[in-house]
């Protein structure tokens, strides 16, 4: 979509420069050009204005999207580093449940009474 935005702006800047000669091409208008060209030039500039402030738009949406995604993806890796973070905590807890429990049955059975 910004591609064709892109070359929508390209040939209306050409399409100026064409009507206005600024191309270094001389151009010759009838008599009754005068007013009419006028009229045509200054809606040519609010049609370029508008198309300009259109592609202007555009960017602005474009790059809040971006930065949605963006905080979106953050967000995700968040959470997924806070879970991934709860789970080794989990399992050093539970490591150190079997470990104390494992001390514990070693030291209860070396010294319970022998038949």
């Amino acid at each position: 979509m910004h591609a064709a935005l892109i070359d929508a702006l390209k040939e209306e800047i050409q399409h100026l420069k064409t009507v206005t000669g600024a191309n270094g091409a001389v151009m010759s208008f009838p008599p009754s050009f005068g007013s009419n060209q006028q009229f045509y030039s200054q809606n040519q500039a609010m049609n370029t204005m508008l198309t300009a402030q259109q592609f202007q738009q555009l960017q602005i949406q474009s790059h809040k999207q971006q930065h949605q995604f963006h905080q979106q993806h953050l967000h995700h890796l968040q959470q997924q580093l806070h879970q991934q973070h709860q789970q080794e905590q989990h399992l050093a807890a539970s490591d150190d449940s079997k470990m104390i429990s494992s001390m514990s049955v070693k030291e209860h059975g070396s010294d319970g009474p022998k038949d």
